[in-house]
């Protein structure tokens, strides 16, 4: 079994938000641990708002030019996601609000579009703070985790999806137990209720 950490950037335009998909994923970044090892980064060119967010360039640096250039469509991007994933592995992001971001737009593109690979998900931030024996109830930043497990990071690389998801592997590495990491896995194919 693999081991998935993915982290997403995303946008959105606050005056016209679209029922259904109000974040634009701009950006996907992952990597795979155990059996397999690899990781993945692609830019979305960006179709459901025709700018990226002024505060979400200045945190990732990721324009709206960047994306028309090196971007892909969303789709494209999602069946490459989908096929680096493999068949066998536990997805996780830091957070459960990448996991939902994902369906959002996955079903935004395609409302019959089969989630399965969403049915084995944990929330590594929750699990890194119970590890770590933190205020599970207050949110753990991924920076704080890095620091308390001295992983080194350069700072201005932060907040891109790529990056952001070989730090949060890092911390999975060094907090990683079997049996109380399989207690955190959930199924994530359905919107919670």
């Amino acid at each position: 079994m693999d081991y998935i950490i993915f982290d997403l950037e995303w946008s959105r335009n606050i005056r016209k938000v679209i029922p259904g998909c109000p974040d634009e994923i701009i950006q996907i970044g992952a990597v795979k641990y155990d059996k397999n090892k690899g990781s993945f980064n692609r830019f979305i060119k960006p179709t459901i708002y025709d700018k990226v967010d002024n505060r979400v360039a200045k945190i990732t640096g990721i324009t709206k030019e960047h994306l028309l250039h090196f971007g892909i469509p969303f789709m494209q991007a999602f069946r490459e996601f989908k096929s680096f994933m493999g068949r066998d592995f536990v997805l996780m992001s830091w957070g459960p609000q990448d996991v939902q971001i994902l369906r959002a737009n996955a079903q935004y593109y395609n409302k019959s579009i089969n989630l399965n690979f969403m049915h084995r998900f944990s929330d590594l931030q929750r699990y890194a703070a119970h590890q770590l024996k933190t205020d599970e109830k207050q949110q753990m930043g991924l920076k704080t985790a890095a620091d308390l497990l001295q992983i080194a990071y350069d700072e201005e690389t932060l907040h891109d999806a790529h990056v952001d998801a070989e730090i949060s592997g890092k911390v999975f590495a060094k907090v990683f137990d079997k049996k109380s990491f399989e207690e955190t896995i959930r199924n994530a194919a359905e919107a919670p209720k």
